[in-house]
């Protein structure tokens, strides 16, 4: 299940994963951050996402995987349309 807490404004958070469901993976809102980029400190955007899930479904090694892919494609996405 998706939870885009950033719709409403919201950076963090942390799903509480409801009954029935195995994972949650929260959205925050996209904000300016400073980040070292080649040694030098430089503002780009950042997108905090957060993976709640039960662990007595998924793994925790598991749920990394995930995480993984997920940040894999939205760079991979990012980079085919231009942005860093």
């Amino acid at each position: 299940t998706l939870s885009n807490i950033g719709a409403v404004g919201g950076r963090y958070g942390t799903s509480i994963v409801p009954l029935g469901t195995t994972a949650m993976l929260s959205i925050g809102k996209i904000a300016d951050e400073v980040r070292p980029i080649k040694g030098k400190p430089e503002i780009v955007p950042i997108m905090p996402i957060g993976l709640s899930f039960d662990h007595r479904v998924i793994d925790g090694a598991a749920a990394q995987g995930i995480m993984s892919r997920v940040c894999h494609a939205i760079e991979t996405f990012n980079a085919e349309i231009g942005r860093d």
